[in-house]
């Protein structure tokens, strides 16, 4: 989990100094939010958020967990 939450973040630093497209970005964003309903990201992030910078720790604290699926 750790690797995934580090390339999260770098894509939220990379979003933030203007470096990534906002299309992308968004994207990025839906999907980083539909892992946040499964328990064990929920968990790890309780446990390690500490790890991360305190504007990642604010943004991930305000992701809406959402469901996605295929249709």
């Amino acid at each position: 989990m750790h690797g995934i939450f580090r390339v999260i973040e770098e894509a939220f630093s990379q979003y933030c100094l203007d470096r990534l497209d906002k299309d992308l970005w968004d994207a990025m964003n839906r999907q980083y939010s539909s892992y946040m309903v499964a328990p064990a990201f929920r968990s790890y992030w309780q446990l390690r958020k500490e790890h991360y910078n305190q504007k990642f720790q604010d943004y991930v604290d305000g992701l809406e967990p959402t469901h996605w699926g295929v249709r």
